[in-house]
Order: C-alpha cells, then sequence, then structure tokens
C-alpha cells in the first residue's frame, strides 16, 4: 500500500511541476526533477507513519534539505514553495484515499492541458527550455498516472502484494533515469546528433527526389505550354502600396509606452496574478471528486447467447428493437433518478439494479428489465416482443413509482 500512496503523491505534484517547471527553468532554475522526487519521497514516509499526525509531520521534515543543494537560486525556492505547502496540507489532514475515478479525471485534464501547453511553446521556439525539466516531468506524470489506474482497478489484495508493488517500484525507477537522462545537455546533445543523422539519411534523399520530380513536372508543363503557343505572363503590376508615413504621428501613438505604466505595478500585478492561479490550481486539486469510486467491473458486460439459431448479426439501426429497448432502459433511468437513486458514469446495469431495489421499485420487474437491456445492449438481439415487454415492465415501475409518492 506505501507503493500505492507513493504514486499518487508523485502524480499530483509532478502536474504541478511538469507545468511550472518550465517557468522556473526560464529563470535559472536547475532542481526541479530533485524537487518533485524529494516531496514524493516525504510524502510516502509520511504514509507509512499516517496513524499518528506528529509522526507524520515529522516525516516531512526531509523537505528541508532542497535548501543545502549547491547552487539553489531563487527561482528553485519559488518553484518548490507552492507544492510543499500542498504536501503539509495532505499529511496535515491525513488525506491518504485512493480513488480510481479521481485519478482518471486528473489524467484525462493533464494531457489534454498540456497538449496544448507544449504545442504552443513548441510554435515560439521553446523546446530546449522544456526539454530540461518539463518533459521529463511529464513523461513521469503520464507513467505514473497510468500505473496508478491500472492498479487501482483491482482489489486491494491484488496490489498490495510485495511482488506487485516491487514491480510497479522498478518500473518508476527506471522512468526516473530516463527523465534524468533526458534533463541532462549530453542527452540532448546526442539525440540531437541521431535525429540529425537520421534527417540526412532518410528525409532529406526524399525530399530532394520529391523536389526534383516537382521540378521535371514544371518543365514538361512548360513544354507542353510552348507547343501550344501559350505564352505565361512574366511582368505583373505590382498591387498599389499603402501609405502609412505619417498615420502613426498623427494618431499621436508614438507618445504612448515608456514609463505609462510603473513597473512596480506590472511585477505586483503579476505576483498577485500567479498566486491566485496556484491558489485555484492547489484547491482544485484537494476538491477534486472524492468517493471512494470503483472502476466498472466487465462481470456484469459478458452475456452467455443461449439458443442462438446461428443467424448473421446485423449491426442496430437506428429504429430498430435493439434502439426502441435501450430507449425504454434510458427512460426507466430517469424514472430511477426522479425517485432519489444515485447514478454516475462508473455505474453498471447492475449497480443500477441494487440501488432501484433500495428505491422499492418491484424486484422482480426491475431484474427482468435489466436482462432485456443486456441482451439488447451487449447481444445486439432484440425482437418486437422484448420492445413490448419493456414497455410495459417500465409502465408498470412508473405506476409503482407514483403510487408510492403517494
Amino acid at each position: 500500500m506505501v507503493m500505492m500512496h507513493g504514486l499518487r503523491g508523485l502524480t499530483e505534484l509532478a502536474f504541478y511541476y511538469a507545468f511550472a517547471s518550465f517557468v522556473a527553468v526560464c529563470g535559472g532554475s536547475r532542481y526541479a526533477l530533485a524537487g518533485l522526487m524529494l516531496q514524493t519521497i516525504c510524502f510516502t514516509l509520511s504514509a507509512m507513519l499516517k496513524k499518528r499526525r506528529w509522526l507524520r509531520m515529522a516525516a516531512l521534515t526531509p523537505m528541508m534539505l532542497f535548501w543545502l543543494l549547491p547552487g539553489i537560486r531563487m527561482a528553485d525556492t519559488l518553484l518548490f514553495l507552492p507544492p510543499a505547502v500542498y504536501v503539509i496540507w495532505l499529511v496535515y489532514s491525513g488525506s491518504y484515499s485512493l480513488d480510481w475515478g479521481r485519478h482518471v479525471e486528473l489524467f484525462s485534464v493533464f494531457w489534454k492541458s498540456y497538449a496544448i501547453f507544449a504545442f504552443i511553446l513548441l510554435l515560439i521556439g521553446m523546446l530546449p527550455e522544456m526539454s530540461q525539466a518539463s518533459i521529463p516531468i511529464a513523461l513521469i506524470m503520464l507513467v505514473g498516472s497510468v500505473l496508478l489506474m491500472r492498479s487501482l482497478r483491482h482489489e486491494p489484495e491484488t496490489y498490495c502484494r510485495k511482488s506487485y508493488q516491487l514491480a510497479n517500484a522498478a518500473t518508476v525507477a527506471v522512468v526516473m533515469m530516463v527523465a534524468a537522462l533526458m534533463s541532462t545537455r549530453a542527452f540532448l546533445e546526442t539525440c540531437a546528433s541521431a535525429f540529425a543523422a537520421a534527417y540526412r539519411m532518410f528525409v532529406l534523399p526524399m525530399l530532394m527526389l520529391a523536389l526534383t520530380g516537382f521540378i521535371y513536372i514544371l518543365r514538361v508543363v512548360a513544354w507542353l505550354a510552348s507547343l501550344l503557343n501559350i505564352h505565361l505572363p512574366e511582368n505583373r503590376e505590382e498591387p498599389p502600396k499603402l501609405q502609412l508615413d505619417g498615420f502613426v504621428e498623427d494618431l499621436g501613438l508614438d507618445q504612448l509606452g515608456g514609463e505609462t505604466v510603473g513597473e512596480e505595478f506590472l511585477i505586483l500585478l503579476c505576483v498577485l496574478l500567479a498566486a491566485a492561479v496556484l491558489y485555484l490550481f492547489f484547491r482544485w486539486m484537494m476538491r477534486l471528486g472524492w468517493g471512494e469510486r470503483r472502476p466498472p467491473e466487465t462481470r456484469e458486460e459478458r452475456f452467455d447467447i443461449s439458443g442462438d439459431t446461428g443467424e448473421k448479426m446485423r449491426p442496430a439501426r437506428p429504429g430498430n428493437a435493439v434502439q426502441r429497448v435501450r430507449a425504454q432502459y434510458r427512460k426507466f433511468l430517469k424514472l430511477y433518478l426522479s425517485a432519489g437513486g444515485e447514478l454516475d458514469k462508473t455505474h453498471t446495469s447492475l449497480d443500477v439494479e441494487q440501488g432501484a431495489k433500495r428505491c422499492r421499485f418491484p424486484q422482480e420487474d426491475v431484474e427482468e428489465l435489466r436482462s432485456v437491456y443486456i441482451r439488447a445492449r451487449y447481444a445486439e438481439r432484440a425482437e418486437a416482443k422484448d420492445v413490448f415487454r419493456a414497455k410495459e415492465l417500465y409502465a408498470a415501475m412508473k405506476r409503482a413509482h407514483r403510487t408510492e409518492g403517494k
């Protein structure tokens, strides 16, 4: 279980470092990866001592070693402090829960936002700054999230086994070493040399071949044009140019700029904006949907089709019996919600059946409707009598709900 808490701390902290480390590197930071590893280790140690608050708080004292690193700069300190406060708050409040649904949402938000972030920075030529810390830490975040989500899909008896935790620990260690190599100048120069060699050996000859072919095509077109006495225009009149001389002076725009806005005010505004962004980010991180949700089980999605006549299955078309049965089940779900039932994206039809029984729907009707729905949903088999029966069951449960309400 300790390794699971370590993965949780690693992924949540890496989410922050993947974005903030780019800004810190531009300011001269060199210890983004070291700060991430140190805070993750401290959070993991606190999880081992989580039964007593003073012990788990004492496990955070090694974070002070960060300021003993040689050549530490202000950018490193500013990068390290916000996640340190977040870790202290998690440890103080005893927040060590592991929730599959929460980390799925975290992973989804991260890869979408980081893809946009990286694309914009690559367009403006910031690849060297990104490769020093941001891209390696993003790799750590992605791999750690996949390991954590894959582990939480199993029962605790599975992912708490020593062999399972050792496999996760070995994977994380390998990814950490790869990330450390990616952040070194020698590794980047080696990769650049390898890409340059591959470009010269494979890409450049293909481009030259394509360019040569294009030139020959143009020559053939010119030869055909000469045979047909078609003369291509050689000189074209230049388009009129806009006369903007003196336009800026006429509008008085040359008087703008300079010291109209004080540097102190801009610095203060940037600091307040950065503080607000960090506060909202960690506030969102702490409030991101908890609830001990489990991943959807796949066992109820396996349906044994008995009595198969051997006829060829046809895909469901809009308006056929399969779709009408599913439409009746969607009506039942709305009725189930109006009766006070709980439903989210991780619930299966078995969860809905159990919840409907607690809402005092007729047990036999709920079970029969579910069996008709499963046959239509997963086996794509439904007939007119199934549609009629689904309508009858829905109408009976709707009457029962109205009677119960009175």
